[in-house]
C-alpha cells in the first residue's frame, strides 16, 4: 500500500486549556453532555475507561495518545490507584483545514487513539505545553499554539504511518528507534541500513516511503526539537546547547539552527528570557 503524498493542514483558532490532571481510583469526569472543544490527550500514568454515550468503551492505557473530537459525549472512569493525563483543549476553523486525514479526524464520531512509536517524545512535548500554559508568561498563547501544532503534526503523521503495510513499517522500525534514542549523535545511512538489514539505496527509498521524509530529515527534526527545548529553558548558553546536541562548532550549530528555524539560537533563546 503506497503512502499518500497529500499535504494536510489543521487551522487552530485558539488553545483553550492545557494541563496535567490526576484522577484517583473510583473518581470520574463527566462529559456526557458533549465536549465543547477538540482535545489532544496523552496518558502519562495509569489507565482509564472512556465510556461513550452510546455505551461503547475505550480503554486508554499508559503511554497512549488520543484525539477527542468536539461534541463527543463520554465519561472518564479511572482505573487502578490513579490516572494522570495531559489534555490540550482547542478550537479549529474547519473551513481552513486541508487534507483527507485532517477532515476525517475532525469529523470522527469516536476517539482516535494509539500507542505511538516513541511515547517519551509525546510526554516531553505535552509537559512543555502544560508548563507554558501554567506559567502564562507574555505571549504564552502563541507559544502554546506553536507547541500544539508540533504535537498535531506528530499525531497526524503517525496515523499515516499506520496506513502503510506492516511489512514496510517493520523493516525500517529498527532504524527509526535507533534515531529516536541517538539523534544527538553522529549517524550514517550505512549504519541505519545495516540495522534494517537492507542496502543503503533500498533503505533510503523505504524510509522516505514510510515516513514521508528522509532518515536524516527525521533525525534533524528531533535534534531541532531538543535544541529548542534546551534554549527555551534558559539554563544553558548557546555553546552548551550546541555541545549537548552533538555539535563541536557553535558557529556551525547556529547556521544549522537558523537554516531550519528561521532565526539564530540567540534570537530564539531571547524569546524566553523573562524581563
Amino acid at each position: 500500500m503506497a503512502v499518500s503524498k497529500e499535504d494536510y493542514y489543521i487551522d487552530v483558532e485558539e488553545v483553550v486549556l492545557a494541563h496535567r490532571f490526576t484522577f484517583k481510583e473510583g473518581t470520574y469526569c463527566d462529559y456526557s453532555g458533549g465536549r465543547l472543544y477538540c482535545g489532544l490527550m496523552y496518558a502519562a500514568r495509569g489507565d482509564a475507561r472512556y465510556v461513550l454515550r452510546t455505551g461503547e468503551e475505550h480503554l486508554i492505557r499508559e503511554g497512549e495518545v488520543a484525539f477527542i473530537p468536539a461534541k463527543l459525549a463520554y465519561v472518564i472512569r479511572a482505573g487502578g490507584e490513579r490516572y494522570e493525563h495531559y489534555t490540550v483543549s482547542f478550537t479549529v476553523n474547519e473551513q481552513k483545514c486541508a487534507g483527507d486525514a485532517v477532515h476525517s479526524l475532525l469529523r470522527a464520531k469516536n476517539m482516535v487513539h494509539f500507542t505511538p512509536a516513541s511515547s517519551s517524545v509525546y510526554e516531553t512535548r505535552f509537559s512543555r505545553l502544560a508548563g507554558i500554559w501554567q506559567e502564562k508568561d507574555t505571549g504564552y498563547r502563541m507559544t502554546a499554539t506553536s507547541q500544539l501544532y508540533t504535537l498535531l503534526d506528530a499525531f497526524i503523521s503517525e496515523r499515516y504511518v499506520r496506513g502503510i503495510d506492516s511489512v514496510s513499517y517493520a523493516k525500517v522500525l529498527p532504524a527509526k528507534e535507533y534515531i529516536d534514542k541517538n539523534y544527538d549523535k553522529s549517524i550514517s545511512i550505512d549504519m541505519l541500513a545495516n540495522l534494517s538489514d537492507m542496502s543503503p539505496t533500498n533503505f533510503r527509498r523505504l524510509f522516505l516511503l514510510v515516513f514521508g521524509k528522509t532518515a536524516m530529515a527525521y533525525k534533524n527534526g528531533l535534534l531541532l526539537l531538543h535544541a529548542c527545548d534546551l534554549l527555551a529553558d534558559n539554563v544553558y548558553t548557546v555553546g552548551e546547547v550546541a555541545d549537548r546536541c552533538g555539535f563541536r562548532d557553535t558557529t556551525y550549530f547556529s547556521r544549522f539552527f537558523k537554516k531550519h528555524i528561521g532565526i539564530t539560537p540567540t534570537e530564539y533563546k531571547a524569546q524566553y528570557i523573562r524581563p
